[in-house]
């Protein structure tokens, strides 16, 4: 489920409409003592992946998966230094520096190409090239046409 949490916000991260995140970030979280216990008990400021960065909660225990599985992948995601600023990809700071918990080591390029969905997308992709599974890397239009 935290690997979920963190895969939610690193998609909200990339959608491009940063006011609505913005306020629905401060209506729902801001001035909450129990949310900021509670993530600052659950983050090791120096874990270096997914999994050594997101604790799970005292009594509870990671599920184990076998070492080509795409939770495997996700939890093994390098991760900028705890800290790190979200940037565009222009380099630019991202407006809202409080929306995240950590920062893949991704590579967006230098144009304006990855949105919402676009990093969903990119993080299966990565899985199965990581995989060698090159002919499963395509997605279909919504006529069925496939796309690669």
């Amino acid at each position: 489920m935290i690997l979920i949490n963190a895969l939610f916000l690193l998609c909200l991260s990339a959608c491009n409409n940063e006011s609505i995140r913005e306020n629905h970030s401060k209506t729902q979280y801001e001035n909450s003592e129990e949310t900021t216990i509670k993530s600052e008990t659950l983050i090791n400021q120096n874990g270096n992946t997914i999994s050594d960065r997101i604790l799970t909660p005292k009594g509870f225990d990671r599920l184990s998966f076998d070492k080509n599985t795409k939770a495997t992948f996700f939890r093994n995601l390098h991760l900028k230094p705890n800290g790190s600023k979200v940037l565009l990809f222009n380099g630019n700071e991202k407006r809202n520096q409080e929306a995240h918990i950590a920062i893949l080591t991704l590579d967006v390029g230098y144009v304006d190409l990855q949105q919402c969905a676009d990093a969903v997308m990119r993080l299966h992709s990565e899985y199965l090239y990581s995989q060698k599974k090159f002919e499963e890397i395509h997605f279909n239009f919504t006529n069925s046409h496939q796309t690669f």
